[in-house]
């Protein structure tokens, strides 16, 4: 569905592209967004039902693909006046930060236990913030569920977005160890709030 000169430049890039760590592709991601956001609206409309198409194509969405689309589409998105504002659901901002910390708990440790530690050790820095209390089963707290629960808390203040992912920062640091997974969400959830996160270090 893309431009001939479009497919072939992708074709050339693959081989590069190919050889990147899910980390280096996020942060070469977002330096594309200024020339991006230079796209006529109709060139944006096709550039971003494509990428849809690209992502339905095995039916299913990894973690990857999910930061990608929040780094990109939805600062996009809001560049071109197609994002859609959303009301606050029933437990508004506490439900929707249960929601996110809870899946990005589930993806710092496969172990519950564990889970739940990494998950307690986000709630001090929400203090006098919306404050959830239990970690959510796995099966409650998907990616469905956690795009669901950005586009509510972007409601939120700017104190309380920044105190938010302070307190995701602590989430995916509690084991000592941030793995590629846990960075792909975090920054996901930086993206959907308007925060740009430097690019992880080894």
């Amino acid at each position: 569905h893309a431009h001939q000169h479009i497919v072939q430049l992708v074709h050339q890039l693959t081989p590069a592209t190919s050889r990147l760590e899910p980390r280096e592709k996020l942060a070469l991601t977002e330096a594309t967004l200024p020339a991006l956001r230079r796209l006529l609206p109709q060139q944006y409309n096709e550039f971003r039902t494509n990428i849809r198409r690209t992502m339905a194509h095995d039916a299913r969405i990894d973690l990857y693909e999910f930061a990608l689309t929040k780094i990109t589409l939805h600062q996009l998105d809001i560049h071109f006046g197609l994002a859609k504002e959303k009301r606050l659901p029933p437990g508004g901002l506490t439900g929707a930060c249960r929601v996110v910390l809870s899946c990005l708990a589930h993806v710092s440790s496969g172990k519950p236990g564990h889970a739940r530690a990494a998950f307690n050790s986000a709630l001090p820095h929400l203090q006098r913030q919306p404050r959830p209390n239990t970690l959510l089963p796995f099966a409650e707290c998907n990616l469905p569920q956690v795009d669901e629960a950005l586009s509510h808390l972007q409601h939120g203040s700017c104190p309380f977005q920044s105190k938010f992912i302070a307190a995701c920062a602590h989430l995916v640091s509690h084991d000592q160890l941030i793995r590629d997974t846990e960075y792909q969400l975090l920054r996901a959830i930086a993206a959907t709030l308007g925060r740009t996160l430097p690019p992880l270090i080894e």
